[in-house]
């Protein structure tokens, strides 16, 4: 997180959201992934199936993660939608 998201000079640091990263390992991750936020109060996240490829599986479950920076507020869903439903909302 602090190499690759973190920026600014303290005090005054700043967050590159698209660069933060939830987690690190050697499975497959999502392929070409989406967010859609334009429902009020829902967050729609969405990927292509590649269970075929690497070591990928179909039954993967994803783990996404919602941050709100203006109300400094998260949501976090660690057993969500398996990697051949291509979405989780």
């Amino acid at each position: 997180m602090l190499n690759n998201a973190v920026g600014g000079i303290a005090p005054n640091f700043t967050l590159d959201y698209a660069n933060a990263l939830l987690s690190r390992g050697s499975l497959s991750t999502a392929l070409n992934p989406t967010t859609d936020l334009a429902t009020a109060g829902q967050a729609s996240f969405a990927w292509d199936d590649n269970s075929l490829e690497g070591n990928a599986n179909g039954t993967d479950k994803a783990m996404v993660l919602v941050y709100n920076a203006s109300k400094k507020e998260s949501m976090y869903i660690l057993d969500g939608a398996i990697r051949t439903a291509g979405s989780q909302t």
